[in-house]
């Protein structure tokens, strides 16, 4: 199994200041799940990134796995925020 995180979610893990969001990271980083990201998270974090950021988010990428995303799947994932945006 495995679950696709989002850029806010990276954010809030990077900078530790939501402490529910770092417990539920806790709980999934000790699970068996893969933790994936795309290519748009990593340039979203590294583009909002302050140096003393950096070998944090070095280290939190380097126990991620980066995941290509194509439109199709980009479609997809749309459909239901379209059904909430109606």
């Amino acid at each position: 199994m495995s679950v696709l995180v989002d850029s806010d979610i990276l954010i809030e893990v990077s900078r530790g200041r939501d402490t529910d969001i770092v417990s539920r990271w806790t709980e999934l980083t000790r699970s068996d799940i893969v933790i994936l990201y795309s290519p748009v998270s990593a340039a979203e974090l590294w583009a909002g990134a302050r140096p003393a950021e950096h070998d944090a988010l070095s280290n939190l990428f380097g126990v991620l796995k980066c995941v290509a995303i194509h439109a199709a799947t980009g479609r997809q994932a749309g459909y239901p925020m379209k059904d909430r945006a109606d």
